[in-house]
């Protein structure tokens, strides 16, 4: 099975452009101070280094910083690495392009992220060997419809921008907490040109980052985007010949779970489909002829 893009990655693409342009916008701003005569030169060398990202070594940090996984042990290794290699021959990809890491969770999980890790949780090593072949086979769906490298570039793009909007939030603060002091001393007119500052911040704030403005919509969408990505792994895993496997974890979740499920905006917040939904569509792909 080859590589393909599909709808949920593009999605994710488009709504990445706001936040990559308020980055380059903060690139260069930051250009503008440490090298005014070529203020573009540090935007052009941030843009370019999103390369190096997805080197192993880079993959390595960013998976032990952002999502604490671990690599196994041999013990773990050994329960983990069959089920892989037999999932990534069904698949007709090398089972060596990826690493396997391992997640300090008791839940039964797994995940896929940059562009060769695949991580499962502890608990997910003692499922009986079709039901993790299944899971497994669902995370490659990641890999190969291009979520996973989608996600690790956006995150990468994102961040000159939400580091100047969480500056920003971190002044604001320091600037209500003066305010409120000297206001209690009895400066009113220090208190105002604090606000007024804040004002000035906030302002400034927006402009640089007009994505804010935004938010109310593209989380929706983000949130949107993601639960599709989930149901295209699942095709994915139900092409590979797991979908029964797959409903069978998917039961298994659903008679674990505490409490109902979210309805309402948090459902339309949700980042994954329903176990119900799931289900449904995974019978609907094993029954095509």
């Amino acid at each position: 099975m080859s590589r393909r893009v599909d709808a949920s990655t593009a999605v994710d693409f488009v709504l990445l452009l706001p936040e990559l342009l308020s980055s380059l916008m903060v690139m260069g701003l930051l250009g503008s101070f440490l090298m005014p005569r070529s203020p573009w030169l540090i935007a052009v060398v941030w843009l370019l280094a999103s390369a190096l990202i997805f080197l192993p070594a880079a993959e390595k940090v960013f998976a032990r910083m952002k999502f604490r996984v671990r690599r196994p042990n041999e013990s773990e290794l050994g329960h983990l690495l069959r089920p892989w290699t037999s999932v990534c021959r069904v698949a007709g990809v090398p089972h060596d392009r990826y690493t396997l890491w391992i997640e300090e969770s008791d839940g039964v999980n797994a995940l896929a992220a940059g562009g060769h890790i695949v991580a499962v949780t502890r608990s997910a090593l003692r499922l009986p060997p079709p039901q993790l072949e299944a899971i497994l086979a669902h995370e490659l769906g990641h890999h190969l419809s291009g979520h996973a490298w989608m996600a690790h570039l956006g995150w990468y793009y994102s961040v000159p921008a939400r580091l100047s909007v969480r500056l920003a939030a971190l002044v604001l603060r320091v600037l209500d907490a003066v305010g409120r002091f000297l206001g209690r001393l009895g400066f009113a007119f220090a208190e105002l040109a604090v606000g007024l500052c804040g004002l000035f911040l906030l302002i400034a704030l927006i402009s640089l980052n007009p994505w804010l403005l935004l938010l109310p919509v593209t989380s929706l969408l983000l949130a949107w985007s993601s639960r599709l990505a989930e149901t295209r792994a699942d095709r994915v895993a139900a092409r590979l010949g797991y979908g029964q496997d797959l409903v069978d974890v998917l039961r298994m979740w659903m008679r674990n779970q505490v409490g109902p499920s979210p309805r309402g905006r948090r459902a339309l917040l949700a980042t994954h489909p329903s176990h119900q939904v799931r289900i449904a569509k995974l019978m609907g792909h094993m029954h095509k002829p």
